[in-house]
């Protein structure tokens, strides 16, 4: 079996409404991997974000190198498992994938997060 490894990248945005959880008192923490890997075995945790703080107005969308809609959510906790969610009846190939990922924090701000997860098989 494929071990997993997961590096993650550490979004932080402060609002006086957060919650009051150490390390980061009143920090909204986001967490994003930028690698995923899993054998298919329904036991892969889904690419999304981890996160301490409420998440709303949330859209994620993730597209291959063509620019073409992989997976598409707006609920924070459904994340993108490439290795047991075919696309078009199709395994997802290995490879770099582009997300946009957006919210409004507790401060009534958008945010919008980019970057790259790699799908490693």
């Amino acid at each position: 079996m494929k071990g997993s490894l997961i590096v993650f990248a550490l979004f932080l945005a402060s609002s006086s409404f957060g919650q009051n959880d150490p390390p980061f008192g009143d920090t909204c923490v986001i967490y994003l991997p930028n690698q995923i890997s899993g054998c298919g075995d329904g036991m892969t945790i889904p690419f999304g974000p981890h996160h301490n703080c409420p998440l709303a107005n949330y859209e994620m969308n993730i597209y291959n190198r063509w620019g073409e809609v992989m997976f598409t959510t707006t609920d924070p906790d459904i994340g993108w498992n490439p290795f047991d969610q075919p696309v078009n009846g199709r395994q997802v190939p290995g490879g770099p994938y582009y997300y946009i990922m957006s919210y409004t924090d507790l401060s009534s701000v958008v945010n919008e997060l980019k970057g790259y997860v790699n799908v490693i098989k």
